[in-house]
């Protein structure tokens, strides 16, 4: 794990109860937070960041294709293929494995 160091004087600090009740704003703003409680620090509230447009627009392309995928066939028939496939793409080496342990 990486040590991030945040510099407190440039960091907002919010007491705790203020950052419950406001933490809608504080993940749109995307600056880390100090969080305080009793005047002490309690921890550091740093956002996400939020994913790219395009990543964000290959999901729904992905999700489209997936809700048409079941439009066109029955339920039963996606799943076999499903497990096909995963079957399919399993290293030979886990078979292998699979097949010792069975013993």
């Amino acid at each position: 794990m990486r040590r991030i160091d945040i510099p407190d004087l440039l960091t907002p600090t919010v007491d705790l109860q203020e950052f419950r009740a406001a933490l809608d704003e504080y993940i749109a703003s995307g600056m880390p937070i100090m969080v305080t409680q009793s005047g002490k620090t309690a921890g550091y509230f740093i956002p996400a960041r939020k994913p790219p447009a395009q990543s964000m627009r290959k999901q729904d392309l992905a999700e489209d294709a997936f809700a048409d995928l079941l439009d066109d066939h029955e339920m039963d028939e996606v799943i076999a293929e499903f497990e096909m496939l995963r079957k399919q793409a399993r290293p030979s080496s886990r078979r292998a494995t699979d097949a010792c342990a069975n013993v």
